[in-house]
């Protein structure tokens, strides 16, 4: 852990992973945010809408867009001065997203993202394929690569709330999201890269699981695995209502 933190340390931007609703994850980011003090914190969890919010209510404000935001103040408290961002896309841009791609959506601010750039196929096709299964097979084929277009405009959005505190003197920056926005070779470090590569950075994953993972981070810390129902269960029945 001190070789971690202090890659981390010498980093104008971290990305903490986690999974979102393993509680020692988070607690495993307060540790990390306490001992590294930053300047600012970026969430996935914040829209960017609800930043000024965040910033006068900190740990009182009540994040009603994410179900389980209690568990987040304890990072909160961890960096009391530390500026806030949000790196959290409104339904309207993610909508827009899947139908005419994430660099139309988000238009010309996210234009230094290039937004437009290809990845290489075989990555595509990797994230058509954790699509499916994310959606449990429950949305048609079709749809698919809209949603690998929202990924992606979603990691660049988490990306943009870490850069804005950054270019705004907020330094070091602390990026809190999920292990896959946090993964180097195409969440939100490769949109990093693109928009400021001078710019350094660690990712970290935090991660549950047995064994190693294959996913690529800058550092890996390993949890286990926490009690939770299957979420496909529910996703489906939610698909059946609508």
């Amino acid at each position: 852990m001190s070789d971690l933190i202090a890659a981390a340390g010498a980093a104008r931007i971290v990305i903490l992973g986690e999974r979102h609703d393993n509680p020692f994850h988070h607690a495993t980011q307060a540790d990390i945010v306490r001992k590294l003090r930053p300047a600012g914190l970026a969430f996935e969890m914040i829209k960017r809408a609800d930043e000024g919010a965040a910033n006068e209510g900190r740990t009182t404000w009540e994040n009603d867009s994410w179900s389980n935001w209690a568990d987040y103040r304890q990072i909160l408290e961890a960096a009391p001065a530390a500026r806030i961002s949000g790196g959290g896309v409104s339904r309207e841009m993610l909508r827009a997203s899947v139908k005419q791609g994430a660099a139309l959506a988000w238009g010309v601010e996210g234009a230094r993202y290039r937004l437009l750039d290809q990845l290489p196929m075989d990555v595509t096709e990797d994230m058509v394929e954790e699509q499916r299964v994310a959606h449990c097979d429950g949305l048609p084929k079709h749809m698919l690569p809209g949603m690998v277009e929202a990924q992606q405009l979603r990691d660049a959005a988490f990306a943009d709330a870490a850069l804005r505190l950054v270019e705004e003197g907020y330094e070091p920056a602390v990026l809190i999201t999920g292990n896959g926005h946090a993964r180097t070779d195409r969440g939100s470090p490769l949109y990093l890269r693109r928009a400021a590569p001078e710019v350094s950075l660690v990712s970290i994953g935090i991660v549950e699981a047995d064994g190693l993972t294959d996913i690529p981070y800058d550092y890996v810390i390993y949890t286990k695995i926490h009690d939770r129902e299957d979420p496909c269960e529910a996703f489906l029945k939610s698909r059946q209502k609508d």
